[in-house]
């Protein structure tokens, strides 16, 4: 298996530089990192990988009422088109710090989306909103393996990847907190929170998917 433009935080080659070259085999590296990847975009309830909706796909977003919107992929790098009810605006502006966290300003606000019409009855079901703004972008970061473009995975989050990618090489149970060795001395594997490590759940906290 090649990492290559999968979701891989990162490369065979940086675990192996912890572990140690030849000590596992290629193809259970690659699945742990695969595994690690993906555990952490669930835990901070996000796609990180670059990616980009064109305006014949856009992404489909719910309208909040308030005059920031949150983008499924960020940072944001470049954005051709917004549509409102399929209708194009441009009265919304960017900066550094909005790009890096996902968001798009729009000073007169971004329209609320309105419940859908659910069963047969024809009941509007609140629980269900429209999708009432189009956005065709680019956001995301570009991973160690990616064939194109030039890396912009943060270094701190690559290694939250590595060191749990080799925890869970070398941790001999898994749950498992500590162990009582044969030559009588004790080993502490450190607390767990959400499946990783305090250390690195505390660097994953900052790059949650933000509540806007």
């Amino acid at each position: 298996m090649a990492l290559t433009n999968l979701v891989a935080f990162t490369t065979t080659a940086q675990v192996e530089a912890v572990v140690g070259s030849g000590t596992y085999l290629t193809a259970l590296i690659e699945q742990r990192i695969l595994s690690v990847s993906a555990m952490m975009e669930t835990y901070c309830g996000r796609r990180f990988r670059t990616a980009t909706f064109s305006t014949s796909a856009p992404e489909q977003v719910q309208g909040n009422g308030r005059t920031v919107l949150l983008l499924n992929r960020y940072p944001i790098t470049a954005v051709s088109q917004v549509t409102i009810d399929g209708t194009a605006v441009t009265d919304y502006s960017q900066s550094a710090d909005f790009d890096a966290a996902g968001l798009l300003y729009r000073v007169t606000r971004w329209p609320a989306s309105a419940p859908t019409y659910g069963d047969i009855t024809e009941d509007v079901d609140g629980n269900f909103l429209a999708y009432n703004i189009s956005v065709a972008y680019t956001g995301g970061y570009v991973l160690p393996n990616d064939s194109s473009g030039t890396r912009s995975l943060p270094y701190d989050l690559e290694q939250v990847c590595i060191d749990e990618v080799v925890h869970r090489l070398q941790q001999p149970m898994r749950g498992l907190h500590s162990e009582r060795l044969t030559t009588g001395d004790g080993q502490q594997y450190g607390e767990r929170v959400g499946g990783f490590a305090t250390e690195s759940a505390d660097i994953l906290d900052r790059y949650k998917r933000g509540l806007y």
